[in-house]
């Protein structure tokens, strides 16, 4: 939780407030670390494969309209600045 939280920009508490909310939602599963049981050890479910697959298809047809408006060149510029800020 702690490296997740650090990602993307959250307290670890946070974090796992949303990992709860995920699991109970089913598109998490949760196990506990063979070697440490205070350790959570997340993975996505049918469903939350299922999820993410969707969100990716619609973002590349999102990311492709934008390149045709703008231009490839241009987006691919605007792609490298956003990787500079995360």
């Amino acid at each position: 939780m702690t490296a997740l939280a650090a990602v993307v920009g959250m307290t670890k508490q946070a974090m796992g407030q949303v990992a709860t909310y995920l699991v109970g939602a089913g598109y998490l599963l949760e196990d506990s670390a063979p070697d440490d049981r205070r350790i959570r050890v997340l993975h996505l479910s049918a469903r939350g494969r299922e999820v993410t697959e969707l969100i990716l298809e619609r973002m590349t047809r999102v990311e492709a309209q934008w390149a045709q408006r703008v231009g490839s060149h241009r987006y691919a510029i605007f792609r490298a600045v956003l990787g500079e800020l995360g």
